[in-house]
């Protein structure tokens, strides 16, 4: 029995996993007769017997515990002598805590993807053992679900076997369902084996180009199947030269990231990648992605197995190939030279990129001690002997700089237009850094005349109040112009994206054009106004030494100078177009600069002075030179 107890031993415990630890030193400690004092001295009278085999099992129970605790739990339990406190203390230290990582298992068992380069067996069992965990800390998940979450985890390239295993309408048990992949997975083996004797075939003719030969165009892809034009994105291997001409592989050939490997065991590099738009004689159009250029290889080869694999099928009957897809037809070949041709219409599009295949190891691992710098710095530093000297294609790339470096492409100026007043308004809305003015006004709200460019500013306490001084503005221009507003442009800000704001436009016949999202240079008129004004704004209150409080009365004061300064391609200002008459600039002042205003007889008494000193704040729009 002590041979069997001491097979039982669990290894040391270190603080994780303890409710495993503790099943094992359960079953341990029972089958050396003394788990039962873990529950605590019994009630009642112990006789002397009874009391020496309590203190006896007491011994041993603490003993063995202490025994599987690491060296640094030892220190912190060491001094507990009671089987029921150590057991309890234990418990309510460790069993909390591992309580708390079902969170995280649950999260692991969420996101497990099982992977290509793995035993798909082993990745199954990996994921039931994070069920039995779960299981473990009061998480039971039934075993139909864990069955079912291990066909939805398996790799891409085993998707048509878990497609087979659903179709088949019966229940699997975790045990039953591992065994299937079990079986696949060793008749895979099997075939990889006999591959592997068959690539060792000599190389076909025309497959590389000779020693010394000049490079074409060639490129190899494994694409994606994606939901595109035409029948999608093959996931097959593609070599790519100048030619037209496109030859059904039958796997002679494996892609292996930046290198291709051959029939005859050599290597090609990979020295691009780009898409290929093939045109078949019947008219279906299949756009090929991420297509590898490889220089060495001097035919367009498409492989076969992969093509059937995604769910094309080949047909190959006296010499001719047939290629369809879940019965319909997408094309032929014949057989040309040994090989099937396949029949395309001139039509084929090619646009090929350089990525970091192109360049040799060293090139490589310059660009990353050069924390990804340009190719053509690279160059430049290897001609000033700063670095090794190497070949590089001109305009290569890396995946990461790729990923990491794309731009969004350049907004285009729009066209000029010839509109009348009203025709067409910019809008937007802009806070200054939740900085609230005098009067408690937080935004200000632009309202700009694309054929006059003249600005209506309003201050606005809450973004609400938005359609309320669009009312305002509407009714004092048409009323002005005798005109009507057409069109209105702005961002996509939740005032002007209300139900009120589209049923007003409406009601009044205004069509409210909104800019696409992430785009503010589609808005770019009012834009640049907020910015032109912010910036006067910030230098007028530097000028006056005045708090950030007082923007509003500087915002208000920048505009209705705007208005009276002529636009860049216009000889006239803004208030010239907008009135119809030259605006008078002789009332400016200095914004924030002391003035001298005379007092009303109303507010002065004989014997008082006659002027007050006052700082001068705001430029009204009817042109009072003060506001006191």
């Amino acid at each position: 029995m002590a041979g069997f107890a001491d097979a039982l031993r669990p290894d040391k415990f270190t603080g994780v996993h303890f409710k495993r630890w503790q099943i094992r030193v359960t079953l341990w400690l029972t089958a050396m007769k003394c788990f039962w004092v873990s529950t605590g001295k019994p009630e009642g009278v112990l006789t002397a017997e009874q009391q020496k085999q309590f203190e006896e099992a007491t011994t041993i129970f603490v003993g063995c515990i202490l025994s599987v605790l690491g060296d640094r739990l030892v220190e912190v339990y060491m001094h507990m002598t009671d089987a029921k406190e150590l057991w309890d203390a234990l418990n309510t230290k460790f069993g909390a805590t591992d309580a708390s990582n079902d969170l995280y298992i649950m999260e692991q068992f969420h996101h497990y993807k099982m992977a290509d380069n793995r035993s798909v067996v082993e990745q199954a069992h990996e994921i039931q053992t994070m069920a039995k965990e779960l299981e473990l800390l009061k998480c039971v998940l039934p075993d139909k679900f864990v069955a079912g979450c291990i066909i939805a985890k398996l790799p891409p390239s085993w998707r048509s076997f878990g497609t087979a295993l659903k179709h088949k309408r019966q229940e699997y048990s975790v045990e039953g369902l591992i065994a299937s992949p079990d079986v696949e997975e060793k008749a895979r083996e099997k075939d990889v084996a006999s591959k592997g004797d068959a690539r060792k075939c000599p190389q076909r003719k025309g497959m590389k180009a000779p020693a010394g030969q000049t490079s074409k165009s060639a490129n190899v892809t494994i694409g994606n199947t994606e939901d595109g034009s035409g029948y999608g994105n093959l996931p097959t291997v593609f070599s790519v030269n100048q030619s037209t001409n496109w030859w059904v592989d039958t796997g002679a050939n494996d892609a292996r990231g930046s290198t291709v490997l051959m029939g005859n065991g050599s290597h090609a590099s990979v020295h691009g990648v780009g898409t290929v738009d093939l045109k078949f004689t019947s008219g279906k159009i299949v756009q090929l992605k991420n297509v590898q250029h490889v220089p060495s290889i001097d035919r367009n080869l498409v492989s076969g197995s992969r093509l059937t694999r995604d769910g094309f099928k080949l047909v190959f009957e006296s010499n001719k190939v047939v290629v369809s897809k879940h019965g319909y037809f997408i094309g032929k070949g014949y057989e040309c030279g040994g090989l099937f041709r396949f029949s395309l219409s001139d039509f084929c599009n090619k646009s090929v990129n350089h990525i970091c295949g192109s360049v040799d190891d060293e090139a490589n691992v310059w660009h990353s001690r050069l924390c990804h710098i340009n190719f053509g710095l690279m160059s430049r530093l290897s001609s000033m002997r700063l670095i090794p000297k190497f070949s590089i294609v001109k305009g290569s790339k890396c995946h990461s700089c790729v990923q990491s470096k794309q731009p969004r492409k350049p907004h285009n100026a729009a066209e000029e237009r010839n509109l009348a007043p009203l025709e067409l308004l910019h809008s937007d809305l802009c806070e200054m850094n939740r900085v609230l003015t005098k009067g408690g006004k937080r935004y200000f709200m632009t309202l700009i005349d694309d054929a006059t460019r003249f600005y209506y500013v309003y201050l606005l306490k809450t973004k609400d109040k938005a359609l309320d001084y669009f009312k305002i503005y509407k009714a004092e221009v048409e009323n002005q112009l005798d005109r009507k507003i057409k069109r209105l442009r702005s961002d996509r800000g939740g005032e002007f994206f209300s139900n009120e704001f589209d049923l007003f436009c409406e009601e009044h016949g205004i069509i409210h054009e909104r800019t696409p999202p992430y785009s503010p240079e589609s808005n770019g008129i009012a834009e640049r106004k907020n910015r032109t004004l912010t910036d006067l704004v910030n230098a007028m209150l530097d000028t006056a030494g005045l708090p950030k409080a007082w923007w509003g009365e500087a915002l208000l004061t920048s505009n209705h100078v705007l208005n009276r300064v002529p636009n860049r391609n216009k000889d006239k200002t803004p208030y010239e177009i907008w009135i119809g008459r030259k605006p008078s600039l002789s009332y400016l002042r200095t914004w924030g600069c002391l003035a001298k205003v005379n007092v009303p007889k109303r507010r002065s008494a004989k014997l008082d002075l006659r002027l007050w000193t006052v700082s001068f704040w705001d430029m009204l729009i009817t042109a009072l030179p003060i506001d006191f």
